[in-house]
């Protein structure tokens, strides 16, 4: 469902969002200190917080998720990791949690946090229906692959309140499972027939109805709603790539990019 406060990000063509982004993710693959994904995650929140019309529930979940991930993060990696010498803070057998393990595992943990956030930059602002239509007509992806992924999203739902229906008759039945595991297993068992069979009758009748109308017969299609490449989707993405380049280029200067390696 589209989101009632329409924010600055949601006009930005959803391509456009993968193209800045992924410049940013490529060469986080590669960094190994911590001030860089450190400033993106920062950067990657304000950005969603001031732009993004995110609910303040969700940014107070967002946020707190990336603190308890890269505190909880930074401890189990740092455990794996030879104190090398450093400050050993806790041992027990062969875990150790070292200063070194700790950086090691910071380091880590940010890096992973910093590309999950410039994911949530597009996936948090853009509908899945208008980045399937974004890949269609700005990356001309053919459209028998962007409406086969269409109807699996139609499908879904579908499913899902299939799968409550036969919940609700085997209910009203009576029917009666074991408890505990081995009951919870047999319950569902015992929904995957019928949730299968109403699965099969639905896209049998989905792919009838597709056939009818000449799905697939022409090369291009024509759509009811074509998104538009602006000026300001450019802009976009020039302002993403200056951004990694400068904060690369002033972390390079100040001694804080650390070292780059992909192993």
């Amino acid at each position: 469902m589209r989101n009632a406060l329409w924010s600055s990000l949601q006009r930005v063509n959803p391509v456009a969002k993968l193209i800045g982004t992924a410049p940013a993710m490529i060469a986080l693959f590669v960094t190994r200190g911590v001030f860089v994904p450190s400033v993106f995650i920062i950067a990657t929140l304000l950005t969603l917080l001031v732009f993004g019309a995110i609910a303040l529930r969700r940014a107070a979940v967002i946020v707190a998720s990336v603190l308890v991930l890269g505190v909880v993060g930074a401890t189990l990696l740092g455990l794996w990791v030879e104190p090398a010498g450093s400050t050993t803070w806790w041992e027990a057998g062969p875990l150790h949690l070292s200063e070194t393990g700790v950086r090691t595992g910071a380091a880590t943990t940010l890096r992973m946090l910093a590309i999950i956030t410039l994911m949530l930059l597009s996936g948090l602002t853009t509908p899945t229906d208008e980045l399937l239509l974004s890949l269609q007509q700005q990356l001309r992806i053919p459209y028998r692959y962007v409406h086969a992924a269409r109807t699996a999203l139609v499908i879904a739902p579908f499913m899902a309140e299939n799968l409550r229906t036969i919940k609700l008759a085997h209910t009203v039945r009576g029917t009666v499972a074991a408890r505990g595991p081995a009951g919870w297993l047999a319950r569902q068992f015992s929904y995957a027939v019928p949730l299968m069979a109403g699965g099969i009758r639905h896209g049998e009748r989905l792919a009838l109805a597709m056939d009818s109308r000449a799905f697939g017969q022409s090369p291009r299609r024509t759509e009811r709603r074509v998104l538009r490449w602006r000026a300001g989707d450019t802009y976009f993405i020039a302002a993403c790539l200056l951004f990694t380049v400068c904060l690369y280029l002033y972390a390079g200067r100040m001694g804080l990019l650390g070292e780059l390696r992909l192993w």
